[in-house]
């Protein structure tokens, strides 16, 4: 749970799609959570904008994501774009599943 407290606090509330951070990312450049990234690939720009648009999501939130695609074992065999599309997917599976399994044990457990 702690691994991934910030995706917890974030489940809900993504950020739509932002034109500053669609241009930070256009020039290559970008910010998040406090570390600075230079992109050297174009084709890394053209799937943060894409994914941004078809999930409506925050261009940073997306380049983070597609920066994990990079460090998956996937990447060497699999689309990044759809690599990117599917850690998204597995990771808010995981934390739906975490959520079920804490409510099962708050329905278990007896507090008095």
């Amino acid at each position: 749970l702690i691994c991934n407290k910030d995706h917890f606090i974030n489940y809900m509330s993504i950020p739509p799609k932002n034109v500053k951070h669609r241009q930070m990312i256009e020039s290559k450049k970008y910010e998040f959570e406090g570390r600075s990234y230079d992109i050297h690939n174009d084709q890394f720009v053209a799937y943060v904008k894409k994914l941004s648009d078809v999930l409506n999501m925050d261009e940073l939130y997306c380049a983070n994501l597609f920066r994990q695609t990079y460090m998956d074992e996937r990447s060497q065999t699999q689309d990044l774009y759809r690599i990117g599309f599917t850690i998204f997917f597995e990771q808010r599976s995981y934390l739906r599943h975490c959520i079920r399994e804490l409510f099962a044990a708050c329905t278990t457990v007896d507090i008095d």
